[in-house]
Formats: structure tokens, sequence, C-alpha cells
């Protein structure tokens, strides 16, 4: 056998074995769905410093509304509490599953000291999840924000203004 025959067999062999393991990743990947209507789940949000837990709630096959609370001790200057839910339309029901959504905040700061302030945010949100299985998701979301700020908040450097920003986060949840 020549040289050319055994490297033509190993080119063969290789292109058979790459399409066998493509297709046993492509199968396993079909496989994974995201979870049924009534599903409930525990999701955690990650937003540069800040993280969200949110509960997911699987409405119907297409629509999750999630509940989400935040807080966030600052040392002994103040805390930071939040409550808020999003609402998101999945555009298909694959591994791979894109959305719109909308979601919205109400964050309460506590100084040790003095009075407290409340600001307020409402934005549209671009996104898709990956579901590994019909338990496990990763995601990834674009958000584009209105922001209210107290006249004593500085959070959005606009005191007592309106803002707009955009924002990303990040996700990860389980469900049950």
């Amino acid at each position: 056998m020549s040289h050319c025959q055994k490297y033509r067999i190993l080119k063969s062999s290789t292109a058979c074995l790459i399409v066998m393991i493509s297709v046993v990743f492509a199968s396993m990947a079909s496989a994974a769905m995201p979870p049924a209507a009534g599903t409930i789940g525990l999701m955690a949000s990650m937003q540069s410093e800040q993280v969200d837990i949110l509960v997911p709630c699987w409405v119907s096959a297409s629509i999750n509304l999630a509940p989400s609370a935040r807080f966030v001790s600052i040392g002994d200057a103040y805390s930071d509490y939040g409550v808020g839910a999003s609402l998101r339309f999945y555009r298909r029901s694959e591994n791979v599953s894109p959305y719109v959504g909308i979601r919205s905040m109400a964050l309460f700061v506590s100084p040790k000291t003095g009075n407290g302030w409340t600001d307020f945010v409402i934005g549209g949100a671009f996104g898709g999840d990956y579901f590994l299985d019909e338990h496990f998701s990763v995601g990834v979301e674009a958000q584009l924000n209105v922001t209210k700020s107290a006249e004593e908040s500085t959070r959005f450097g606009n005191p007592g203004g309106t803002n707009i920003n955009s924002a990303m986060g990040v996700f990860a949840a389980v469900y049950f």
C-alpha cells in the first residue's frame, strides 16, 4: 500500500469519526428542551458586582414569569434591597431558545443613619437560554432600561432624574 493510499484511508476514517461524534452531540443537544408548564426553578443572575435570585415559573411552554430579589450589604454604610419580576416570551422551545422580555425592579437603599430612598428600573430584554436538559440552563441577556432615581440617590449618576441605560446579564438556573 502506497503512502497516498494510507493517507486517503486515514483521512476517510477521520472524517467518518468526526461525522459520528457530531451526530452523537447533535442528538444529545436536540434532546434538551425547556421545562414543562408548571415547572418552578431557582436562578441566579449576575450583572457586574450584583447578583439577583429569581424564581422562574413556566406559565406555558413559551412563557416564563420570574419574581426576583436582591440584597447587598455595603459594610457599615448601608444595605441595598431589591424586589422585581421578569417576564420572558420564548420564540421556540428547543435546547437553544431565544426570548424577548421585560424586567422591572424597585431598589431600596437603607443607610445605617438617615433616611432611605427608592429607585425604579424597567426595561426590555433580549436573550437566549441554553437548556442542558430539563433541569439545568445557562443564558445571556442584553437589556435596555429606563431608570428613575430618588433625589438622594447617586446609583445611576442622575439624582432625581430619569436615565436610559444598557446592561448585560448572565444566568444559571436549576428546575425542579
